[in-house]
């Protein structure tokens, strides 16, 4: 049985982006949706790791060569009709609102930068003061193994303050980098960090008249973050994933699924 599957929606006369894959371009008036064919997909629950990123691959090039070629608004990926008609009967009525958010991302990117902790905080040895106290008493064995153990506390305590500052550190840094991105983008929000060493994950908004300017704000910080152990990693431009809001809602009761 094969499926109707919507991706997004794009205005009108908009043109096919550069190496799309092949889709269905359905004129609803005020704005064109794009679709592909395909097989139906099994339960989610039943459907096979492969199947679901090759549709997670076909929905994202889709939507990024779209993004190339203008303005575009994401659909989330599952929407699957029997066909047009069933297509066009679910999206009707919320038409206006998906033309009112696809306006408001009009001219705008999304780039979304995580900082990625490359290193260990690294560790301090033992104090100045424990390395003294062990040096000064090394040739009374009672007394060395009272300052060893002296020496090897305090060098604890400093490890732990290093940790500390240095955790700190690297908090005030994603901190000021999002400050300071957030200057040169129309908006931003926070994305859920996709393994233990991303540290930060966060998704902006940005107006491609002001992609340059974004991009070497984002280059004055990649030293400052290797000095901490983060590596800065930027994804864009993409589809506006994160600021699609309400205009990502397609009713799925008229959905077909296998």
């Amino acid at each position: 049985m094969s499926v109707l599957r919507l991706h997004g929606f794009v205005p009108p006369n908009t043109p096919a982006g550069r190496d799309a894959p092949e889709h269905l371009r359905i004129d609803l008036g005020r704005l064109v949706a794009l679709a592909t064919v395909g097989p139906a997909a099994r339960a989610h629950r039943d459907a096979s790791v492969d199947e679901t990123l090759a549709l997670g691959a076909v929905h994202h090039a889709l939507l990024c060569a779209s993004i190339g070629a203008g303005d575009v608004l994401p659909v989330r990926p599952g929407a699957a009709f029997s066909g047009e008609e069933a297509l066009r009967q679910a999206v009707s009525d919320r038409v206006p609102g998906y033309v009112e958010r696809l306006g408001l991302l009009a001219g705008k990117v999304e780039f979304a930068v995580q900082a990625r902790k490359t290193l260990a905080l690294p560790t301090r040895g033992w104090s100045g003061k424990g390395r003294a106290e062990a040096s000064r008493h090394a040739a009374d064995p009672h007394k060395a193994a009272a300052s060893s153990g002296r020496g090897f506390l305090a060098a604890r305590r400093d490890q732990r303050a290093a940790r500390t500052s240095q955790v700190s550190d690297r908090r005030r840094f994603v901190a000021h980098l999002a400050t300071d991105l957030d200057l040169h983008a129309e908006a931003q929000t926070p994305l859920t960090p996709s393994a233990p060493e991303v540290l930060s994950h966060t998704a902006f908004l940005v107006l491609r008249s002001e992609v340059a300017s974004f991009m070497a704000a984002l280059t004055t910080h990649v030293a400052p973050g290797e000095a901490l152990g983060l590596d800065l990693l930027v994804m864009g431009p993409l589809p506006p994933y994160a600021f699609t809001g309400e205009g990502q809602a397609v009713p799925m009761t008229e959905a077909a699924h296998a």
